[in-house]
């Protein structure tokens, strides 16, 4: 899965409608926060598979 994508599923799952800067800023520090623990990783192709 792309980033992007990732990131609007993870808006939906948590019950926002729009994706403003401030949800947007939680959203990817979620993302970093998964990447740096090893829970998900970046593939050759730039996307998101579970580490």
């Amino acid at each position: 899965m792309d980033e992007e994508r990732l990131l609007r599923a993870g808006l939906e799952r948590l019950g926002y409608r729009r994706r403003t800067d401030k949800i947007d800023k939680l959203l990817r520090y979620g993302l970093r926060v998964a990447v740096t623990s090893g829970r998900i990783r970046f593939d050759r192709q730039g996307r998101l598979t579970l580490g």
